[in-house]
């Protein structure tokens, strides 16, 4: 009997949360996008200096890989978006449940997150077997991957799945925030945001690799915290002139805060390092602002789709990027600029089909599984 009713609970709860209308926002899914494209950029050819020539040819020679290199804020795009998405619906599971699932949320995470990973972590053991000198992973490498250490130093790595060690600092904020929200709710979130702000930021000082820092990264999850309780419940109507303008002010903040990464100005360390977080923050903000409260009809269906599948677009990138450099270095010619343009379109062609395919055959089973566990409804499947 208490079987029998507990099952009719379950199944009550069930038909509840699915008429409850979904907690989706089209215009995030362009925001994924954009963040894609900018690390997409980020990570393909660029061009060396250039000795001779016009002056605006040395000058865009000179500029460009900083410009190209802007492209890696997109990471920290996805990582306040992330933490706006996340921190939005733990609090809307509270309100409508009273608690934090925590074992739910991570089930929701697992199927989400690790049937990609550990896919990507597979196809990086295959290109390490099938090329040592090139692609070749220690025991380091992918014990740090496999346990999600990816964010710890170690010697550099050249891999199709170099990039997941991202992956390893977004997982230990789903490790983390769930209980910040089940403990305190909106004020304790609002606290440990704002307590992790200046952590961040003195840590800038003592790293000697504040890009991979989770400390350092947790910056942006904070901010993305901060926006998720700041402005619930609060609809922006925000002009289409202020939205470009924002987007505009934007790309210089990137430029100049890209200019002190990788050793354009020097090396990343003390006030140059702050800096470049502190702008970095802020461009990231602006291109929040720009896209938020987007109306859905000035979205185009194509790059919502995308959006959608931008974590597979962001697993397989580097894949093709390499495979279009390797196909581009076998033609008989050699032009600077046909040959970056051809890895960018043969790699970004690439990532979309491979990225379509495993979101349809792949990841979709295991997204429509992880419907059973959640209790504040998202984007649809």
């Amino acid at each position: 009997m208490s079987t029998s009713l507990s099952a009719t609970h379950r199944s009550e709860a069930a038909e509840s949360i699915r008429r409850t209308p979904r907690f989706y926002r089209p215009e995030l899914d362009a925001l994924r996008f954009f963040a894609f494209v900018s690390v997409f950029i980020c990570h393909g050819p660029s061009i060396g200096p250039m000795l001779n020539g016009a002056t605006w040819q040395r000058l865009i020679a000179e500029n460009l890989p900083i410009l190209i290199h802007a492209g890696s804020f997109g990471l920290c795009l996805f990582f306040l978006l992330s933490a706006y998405l996340i921190t939005e619906l733990l609090i809307k599971e509270r309100e409508r449940t009273g608690t934090i699932h925590l074992k739910a949320f991570y089930v929701r995470r697992i199927l989400r997150i690790w049937p990609l990973y550990y896919l990507g972590v597979a196809i990086g053991v295959v290109c390490s077997i099938y090329s040592p000198a090139l692609y070749g992973l220690s025991w380091l490498h992918l014990s740090s991957l496999l346990f999600f250490f990816g964010w710890f130093p170690g010697p550099s790595l050249r891999s199709p799945i170099a990039l997941l060690w991202s992956i390893s600092i977004e997982e230990l904020f789903y490790l983390i925030w769930p209980s910040v929200a089940k403990a305190g709710g909106v004020r304790l979130i609002v606290l440990t945001s704002l307590l992790i702000v200046p952590l961040s930021f003195t840590a800038t000082f003592f790293s000697s690799d504040p890009w991979r820092n989770p400390v350092i990264q947790f910056l942006f999850f904070a901010l993305g915290g901060l926006l998720a309780v700041g402005l619930r419940d609060r609809p922006l109507s925000i002009p289409a002139a202020l939205r470009i303008v924002l987007f505009l002010a934007a790309l210089p903040l990137a430029f100049v805060a890209a200019s002190y990464i990788g050793g354009f100005r020097g090396p990343l360390t003390g006030i140059r390092s702050c800096l470049t977080f502190v702008l970095a923050a802020l461009s990231c903000l602006l291109v929040f602002f720009s896209f938020l409260g987007l109306p859905e009809k000035y979205l185009p269906k194509p790059v919502l789709y995308l959006g959608r599948i931008s974590y597979g677009l962001y697993v397989f990138h580097y894949c093709f990027i390499l495979l279009a450099e390797h196909l581009i270095r076998m033609l008989p010619w050699r032009n600077t600029a046909f040959n970056m343009l051809g890895v960018y379109v043969f790699a970004l062609t690439g990532t979309i089909a491979a990225a379509a395919l495993s979101y349809r055959y792949f990841e979709t089973p295991f997204l429509k599984w992880k419907d059973r566990f959640t209790f504040v409804l998202s984007r649809p499947t």
